[in-house]
């Protein structure tokens, strides 16, 4: 159990701080905005890209089954919404499930 709460939360931040990494160097920001805007932007992006894996882990726990035989544009669509949801769900979801792992974490420990 703690090896499966070490990796979900080694995903969900790693993956973050990945993703921003690698998209706030491809986009000018540093150079349109102060350091003090482009701190804050930073820290959003990270939020957000950090939030898609708790979104897509909370998705993938209520999507039904029904969508294994899909065919290739209906998992083109499938996706995209899904990327798209776990977006938006991930916001809430990021602080929920952190606090749980950490709580499974430190519940262990004792």
């Amino acid at each position: 159990m703690t090896h499966k709460v070490w990796k979900e939360l080694i995903l969900t931040f790693g993956f973050g701080i990945t993703l921003t990494m690698l998209l706030s160097q491809s986009r000018a920001i540093n150079t349109q905005l102060s350091s003090t805007s482009t701190v804050s932007l930073q820290l959003a992006m990270f939020y957000v890209y950090s939030g898609l894996v708790a979104g897509w882990l909370t998705l993938s726990k209520i999507t039904p089954r029904i969508f294994l035989i899909l065919p290739l544009i209906g998992w083109v669509f499938y996706f995209a919404i899904k990327l798209t949801l776990s977006m938006w769900i991930g916001v809430v979801m990021l602080p929920v499930r952190t606090f749980g792992n950490v709580r499974t974490l430190l519940r262990m420990r004792e």
